[in-house]
Parts: C-alpha cells; structure tokens; sequence
C-alpha cells in the first residue's frame, strides 16, 4: 500500500477543490493508495499562508520523519510558498528529500501562469488543464495565457499590470514531467462553508435538470464583469456581453442587470443554451451549470488543451466557437432552430458520468494514478 500525503495552502479554494482526493478515498484505497492530509488541522481550511511561510507555522520539516508520494498544493497568486519563488523553491527542496515522490500540483485556473521555476526539483507537475502541445511551455505568453497573447498578436490588446507578471518558462528537458490533474468539475462550489467544514469527505453535488419542457430562452450569459479581468484576459467576456445584447429576434435576459442567485438559477432551467467565455482560465463554473442543467454549452474552442474529466468534445458535448467570435452570431441562430439540442443530452450524461455517477470515484481515483506513472 502506497500513501499520498496532502499538503495544500490552506486557502477555502484549494482546499474545496483538493477535497475531490478523499471524496474518492475508499477507490484509491482500492488501487492500493492511502489517501491523508500531512496534518489532522488540514481536514479544515483556515488562513494560513499569506503572511508567513507554510511549513513554518504547522510542520517541522526535520523531526516529521518520510513520506511515500507528496502533493503539494499552492495557489500562484494566493499563497507566500505561491508568490515567492525562494521559499517555494526551498520548500520542494527540503520535502525532495523525505519523500519517494514529489508532486506539484498547479491549482491556477488556465494552462498557463505555471510556477515551472520547480520543475529541476520535483519529480512530476500538474495542471488542470494542460496545454496539447506542451512544446508551447517553452514560450512566454503576453498576460501567460495562450489565449490573451492571441488577442495582443490579432487586435493588439495590451494590459501592463497582468504583462508585468512574468511567470517562468520550461526548459524542453522537463517537459516529460508534465501531468493533468483535474478541473473545476471537481470543486465544492455547492456546499455552504459551514456544510463543507462538516463533510470533507463528499460533495453537495447540483440538482440535475432533466427536464426540456419551457426552454424559453434562447440563450444565457450572466457572467462577471469583464473589467475584474482586464482588458485582455478579459475580452472574450466583454465581447460575447456586446455581442448578446446586439441579437435580434433572440431571446436572453438582460446581460447587465443585477439579479439574485435563486433568479439565476430559475433562468438557467429555462436556457436552451449557456454561453460561457474563458476567465482567469479555460474552465469556467457556468460550464457545469450549463451540463447540469442540460443547456448546450457555447464555449470559446477548447481544442488547445487537455483536461480531466473530458467534457469539452466539440459538436458532440459542446459547441465551440471561433476565438474572433466570427461564427458566435450563426451559432445562436441554429441553436434556436434546436440544430443542436442533442449536444445539451450529451453534455449532461458525460457530466453525470464522471462528476456524480456510479463510477465517478472510481474513473477519477483511476486518472489520478495513471498520471502518476513514470515512462
């Protein structure tokens, strides 16, 4: 039996999203892994990062004896061990040397914004969602994202507080190190924090709408403001909000109003379609509220990158559009036809089947260990 020991942030974030590991618990266990927390405190999330180093405050490095395989989890911009690249470097460089295996688990929300500065160091690092030609790593990005450097190259977008972030290129040797960990799909955004403080071995998981009676809007968009993202990382939100409010004959609520959760909610049962842009990075929350509540997915091409679970299968689970949006007006109109109202029915049994179905923990415990292997 192998152990996976668990060290995180202890930001809510991370840790809502490393919580996925000992949901499927009992089916590593299965596969031979024992699944654990480095510290009994970990089991509960509390601000422990931003103001001294981690491994200062609930660990003695020198008296805590080995591990077997090590996941560490520390958010980019959210975390000291995150922002500092000499503490962070001296972490992996103290825990290299009491474990078998040594993992970095990238919790950053795009394929890019990596932390590769301790990729020489540890013997494996993850992503959510991982670029397909990991060749690419080797190049800096305008803003660090694939997709905010095609926006400076094509409409010569420039943001200087996000491009003043240089994050750290890999070196062409390390590649092979590169691994997908899992998306957002397994993040506990349901539960309340006082629900998940009590339950961190499951998840509150969405009320599955299987219902197509009374899909009365054409299409949905109710996300963030796009000047929370710049004016790069941001453009997909702030054309697809012009966009949407120039339609005609289409029906969609009023993309700039304010309205409360449960109004969402009651909009996103009636929504023939959910459009949903890149944010901070590729996969996005409204991407699962689209599968949950059988909407078809109108996403930005997400042909670039690999992720786990696979729920981004063009023209079978979601409908891709063009990054210059030239096709978004066209789409629309053939969604209001029902051209691709199969999509919205395979886009929620591909959710179900990996997020809340009989097998889910299994198929998950199951990619997480394939990653692991070493060629």
């Amino acid at each position: 039996m192998r152990t996976i020991t668990l060290i995180y942030d202890g930001t809510f974030n991370t840790y809502r999203w490393l919580k996925a590991m000992m949901w499927a618990r009992n089916e590593f266990h299965d596969l031979g892994y024992k699944i654990k927390y480095a510290s009994i405190f970990d089991y509960v999330p509390y601000p422990k990062s931003t103001k001294v180093p981690y491994e200062g405050i609930k660990l003695k490095w020198d008296t805590i004896g080995r591990f077997d395989i090590v996941f560490l989890a520390f958010h980019h911009s959210q975390s000291l061990i995150g922002q500092n690249s000499e503490k962070r470097i001296a972490l992996v460089k103290s825990l290299k040397q009491k474990c078998k295996l040594l993992c970095w688990l990238d919790t950053a929300d795009s394929t890019g914004t990596c932390l590769f500065d301790v990729l020489p160091y540890v013997d494996l690092y993850f992503k959510k969602q991982l670029l397909k030609d990991t060749n690419l790593y080797t190049n800096e990005f305008y803003c660090a994202r694939l997709y905010s450097d095609y926006y400076h190259q094509k409409l010569g977008l420039t943001d200087e507080s996000l491009a003043s972030i240089h994050y750290h290129t890999a070196l062409k040797e390390y590649l092979h190190k590169l691994r997908v960990s899992w998306n957002v799909a397994f993040y506990d955004r349901m539960g309340g924090k006082t629900w998940i403080y009590k339950h961190p071995f499951k998840f509150a998981d969405p009320n599955v709408i299987e219902s197509d009676s009374e899909r009365t809007i054409d299409v949905h968009y109710g996300g963030s403001n796009p000047k929370v993202y710049g004016d790069v990382v941001g453009y997909q939100r702030k054309k697809m909000l012009e966009l949407i409010m120039n339609l005609r004959d289409i029906t969609h609520p009023d993309v700039y109003k304010k309205i409360s959760r449960e109004e969402y909610l009651e909009e996103l049962k009636h929504s023939k379609s959910i459009a949903s842009p890149f944010g901070w990075g590729e996969c996005c929350l409204r991407d699962f509220e689209a599968f949950y509540n059988r909407a078809i997915l109108l996403k930005p091409s997400m042909e670039h990158c690999v992720t786990y679970p696979d729920l981004y299968k063009p023209f079978e689970t979601y409908i891709p559009i063009n990054w210059d949006f030239s096709d978004f007006e066209n789409i629309i109109k053939e969604v209001q036809i029902g051209k691709y109202d199969y999509v919205a029915i395979n886009g929620q049994q591909n959710y179900q089947k990996y997020r809340i179905g009989i097998n889910a923990r299994k198929l998950f415990a199951e990619h997480v260990v394939d990653q692991l292997q070493i060629s």
